[in-house]
């Protein structure tokens, strides 16, 4: 799943490609997106594991303003939740929540989202 959604995450234009595992390199452009699986789960039936997964994933929205990071984090929860294909059954956007790096004068909203789907 992580595959296909980095490339939907990467159609985003305003962060030009800038998507990273756990963490962005130091000194990365705003904006940008890290993202983290947080959980995968499997369907189970009598028959044994189905194809079926529920993937839990976090992306945080990083930007130099509160606005940029909250209008970047708009953009992927309208495209998250406009994925209807690939094997996606379902989108669920579980939790926003908006975080500000003192240190590093950085703002982030971090959205939780499930992605229920039917194969890799």
């Amino acid at each position: 799943m992580i595959p296909k959604l980095l490339t939907k995450l990467k159609t985003i234009a305003t962060i030009d490609n800038r998507v990273y595992a756990l963490v962005a390199p130091a000194q990365t452009t705003l904006p940008y997106l890290t993202y983290r699986t947080l959980n995968q789960e499997r369907d189970y039936t009598h028959q044994g594991y189905s194809d079926y997964k529920t993937d839990s994933i976090r992306i945080t929205c990083f930007g130099a303003t509160y606005g940029q990071s909250k209008a970047l984090a708009i953009e992927v929860k309208e495209l998250l939740e406009a994925w209807d294909n690939e094997g996606v059954q379902a989108v669920f956007i579980y939790s926003e929540i908006d975080i500000y790096n003192e240190a590093d004068k950085i703002y982030a909203t971090d959205i939780g989202v499930t992605i229920s789907n039917n194969n890799d």
